[in-house]
């Protein structure tokens, strides 16, 4: 099961890696130069989301924990939400929801692009596959100060106006290789370990997920990612 799950989580990546070395491949003669670096650019980046997620998952399956020697930086966060849609496009029909974006150029959070990048991917991806196809998407990012907490962060919203997450199945939702009995019963395809995966990326990297949804179809759900701003120097 848990081979089958991983191979699942790989799917994406590897199908991104796929289409652009296709048209490298296939169509290089007919591409400008700034088409081809814009392939060659995704294609690197999908395959350093493969390697982040194998190395975070086959360390997680031989320790228990997620994240072993990766380098944390200082990510951009626009950057990083805008490849994510760029990637997610390249698998599922995004901009038929309508994607509302709303994260200034200033932020940054302190982590990985790549694992960053595959939080918000899965995240999109769900947000699409529980939604009507013209259903709006809403992607946003502000710098917050919780009463009591001792430094800022950076909070992430991904909003979408799908299904909903039932009450009584939420317990279920971000543990590894479970997935929800109304999926399961209505053949929405999964793996059970996309938000298991989001949750063990984002709590190594110093942060927070969780979702807010009401149950009731067409009120959706928000996850809401909480990440730690770079270190001052």
């Amino acid at each position: 099961d848990f081979i089958r799950n991983v191979n699942h989580e790989l799917r994406t990546p590897s199908m991104t890696l796929s289409i652009t070395t296709e048209m490298l491949y296939y169509a290089n003669e007919r591409l400008s130069t700034t088409e081809r670096a814009s392939y060659l650019e995704m294609a690197f980046r999908s395959i350093e989301r493969l390697r982040a997620i194998l190395d975070t998952v086959l360390n997680f399956q031989r320790t228990g924990v997620g994240i072993g020697k990766v380098a944390f930086v200082a990510v951009p966060v626009r950057g990083a939400v805008e490849d994510a849609m760029a990637l997610t496009e390249m698998i599922v029909p995004l901009k038929a929801h309508h994607l509302r974006m709303n994260v200034a150029e200033h932020l940054s959070i302190w982590g990985n692009a790549a694992l960053l990048q595959e939080v918000l991917v899965n995240l999109l991806t769900n947000a699409h596959k529980y939604s009507a196809p013209t259903a709006p998407i809403e992607i946003v990012a502000y710098q917050r100060q919780m009463k009591g907490a001792t430094s800022p962060f950076i909070e992430l919203r991904v909003r979408d106006y799908g299904l909903g997450i039932p009450p009584n199945q939420a317990h279920l939702l971000f543990q590894r290789l479970s997935r929800l009995p109304r999926d399961i019963e209505s053949t929405i395809p999964g793996s059970g370990l996309g938000l298991a995966l989001c949750k063990m990326i984002v709590e190594a990297m110093g942060g927070t997920i969780r979702f807010e949804s009401t149950g009731r179809p067409g009120a959706g759900t928000i996850f809401i990612v909480a990440l730690p701003l770079p270190p001052q120097h």
